[in-house]
């Protein structure tokens, strides 16, 4: 199970547990509301249980009480299964199957393909069959057929209990690079559950998950951490950063369910309200070109929202502001940093190299927007592929095609948000002769006239020796800053041991001068990994051997063992 999975679970795990977490409960009500949720079905990613035992809710609270959102993360596991390998008449087979009774389970469409000849018993997972009919669009969450019920009025008691989220598309603005025509505007907007206050509303060029994040992070500063987080299915509000992001703030994310917009009631007024009231009046600024940048628009948008803010509500018979400030004591705030840790991106949380690790600490997420890849085999259609789907785009089926979304997107951010994207590749140094020869396009924008991208390529030392080879000589060119980590000497490796023993606090020196000569005589200071083991290692020895200082003779006997 690779890193993103493990995140995406996390944050499910944290959905499930995040009304106890958020609520100071008896134990009484504590068991009864585990109890109510065990009895649920879910759509658990990575797996294909559909429910979770009272136990495993348990052991999920014990484990986020200890280490917060890192506790949930699972152990890692191997994925198992694959059609690759399968006849394609056999998974045309499968989605007719699917299509001809949409009740059927994944094992049913497995049991009559075997009965029919059509695949060797045991040939097809289920589990693998159900990732592909999501894959297809044709999961039975997909084909799920609109229910019309009643809906009974609701609102949450308390400001920031729950915030509702959708994207509206409305307006035409006169395109920036090509005045003659015109480009749609998107509305992005946030509401107060309880008040019906805006707690912030922008428009975009572009429907794209960094807008949202845009918004989140503003109405956040301003108003404090919403409970609950209550959006569409879109690809933007599906974005497994936004999933790991509110996960992270302690918000439940939920989304509405497909064609349902009743459930989204109060977000869906709202954009009545802003059709009949100020649409209208917007489109004719633009044809009179009062209004002719995104600028100018949300300028606008913000002098109405004040008017919206102090106009007594249909519903409520209060202002959204008064409403919202009658019971503003109860909202929840998060410190600065730890809310400017929260909006820094990652993607592939696996860094262990330190200098990448302070790298990013540096990195303001206000002007830089950051992404971490690793992969040794990695490719040039799977990182064009990483990319995208991390800014919650879906990919398109050609590599052109593919291509092309990634350069409009890279200048998009840079253009449009003011942006630097920083992207990271390591393990450079298994990269195959076409994904280092991609790195030339991957940088090329509008004929190298600007570079909104910085890539940085980090590997083993071997990487340098293979950028010298002929066919490789104008990617070697490119590179505009190089740097090689020298080995640690011997003071640096007595530096580095004492920094860790001091993170944990010893109250005293753990290990003799004669154990770290030992250590970098070793090690040579080349790889800090070797001296973590050795440390680690010596340590068991000596807790063993029932010394409380690690001497020389601990450090050769665990060498000895290596």
């Amino acid at each position: 199970m690779n890193e993103t999975l493990r995140n995406e679970v996390a944050a499910f795990r944290f959905g499930l547990i995040a009304p106890i977490v958020q609520r100071q409960l008896k134990q009484g009500e504590r068991y009864t509301l585990l109890r109510e949720i065990a009895s649920q079905r879910y759509t658990i990613p990575g797996s294909e249980r559909t429910t979770v035992s009272i136990r495993s809710l348990e052991r999920y609270l014990q484990a986020y009480e200890e280490n917060g959102f890192e506790g949930l993360k699972p152990q890692e596991r191997k994925s198992q299964g694959s059609l690759r390998n399968q006849d394609p008449e056999v998974l045309k087979r499968a989605i007719d199957l699917r299509k001809e009774l949409p009740s059927r389970s994944v094992e049913q469409v497995i049991r009559i393909l075997e009965l029919k000849k059509r695949a060797p018993v045991g040939a097809i997972k289920p589990r693998t069959l159900s990732r592909y009919f999501q894959e297809m669009g044709w999961s039975k969450r997909d084909i799920y057929s609109k229910v019309r019920k009643e809906f009974r009025q609701f609102e949450h008691d308390l400001p920031n209990d729950c915030w509702q989220a959708d994207t509206q598309h409305t307006l035409y603005l006169p395109d920036p690079k090509n005045p003659e025509k015109r480009k749609k505007a998107y509305l992005i907007a946030i509401i107060d559950d309880h008040s019906r206050r805006i707690m912030h509303a922008e428009f975009f060029l572009e429907e794209r998950y960094p807008r949202l994040e845009r918004c989140v992070q503003k109405a956040v500063l301003k108003f404090g951490v919403p409970n609950l987080f209550f959006c569409d299915n879109g690809s933007v509000y599906s974005a497994k950063q936004f999933q790991i992001m509110c996960a992270r703030m302690g918000t439940k994310l939920i989304h509405a369910k497909p064609y349902s917009p009743e459930s989204k009631g109060k977000i869906e007024k709202f954009f009545q309200f802003v059709d009949s009231s100020f649409t209208e009046e917007a489109n004719l600024l633009i044809n009179q070109e009062k209004l002719t940048t995104l600028k100018q628009l949300n300028e606008y948008l913000r002098s109405w929202l004040e008017a919206y803010d102090n106009r007594i509500h249909r519903s409520t018979k209060q202002t959204p502001k008064k409403r919202y400030e009658a019971k503003e004591d109860h909202t929840r705030h998060l410190p600065a940093e730890l809310l400017k840790n929260i909006f820094l991106w990652e993607e592939e949380r696996t860094v262990r190299k330190t200098a990448i690790r302070s790298l990013v600490h540096h990195l303001d997420p206000i002007h830089y927007h950051y992404l971490y890849i690793c992969d040794s085999s990695l490719t040039p259609k799977l990182f064009y592929r990483e990319v995208l789907q991390n800014f919650g785009i879906q990919p398109a089926f050609r590599s052109n095609d593919v291509k092309r979304q990634y350069q409009s997107l890279m200048l998009d951010i840079y253009e449009n948000e003011k942006k630097q994207i920083v992207i990271v590749l390591d393990e450079a140094h298994h990269f195959s002769d076409s994904m280092l020869q991609e790195l030339r396009f991957i940088l090329n924008f509008r004929e190298d006239s600007m570079s909104p991208l910085s890539l940085i390529v980090a590997g083993q030392p071997s990487l340098r020796n293979l950028l010298k080879v002929k066919h490789l000589e104008a990617i070697d060119q490119r590179i505009q800053m190089r740097c090689q980590m020298s080995s640690l000497t011997e003071r640096e490796t007595a530096d580095y041991i004492g920094h860790q023993l001091r993170v944990v606090e010893t109250p005293h020196e753990i290990f003799s001068e004669e154990a770290i000569q030992a250590i970098y005589n070793f090690s040579q200071g080349v790889v800090p990994r070797k001296v973590n083991t050795l440390c680690s290692q010596s340590l068991l020895d000596a807790f063993i051997q029932g010394n409380k200082v690690v001497g020389k003779s601990h450090i050769h006997r665990v060498i000895n063992e290596l």
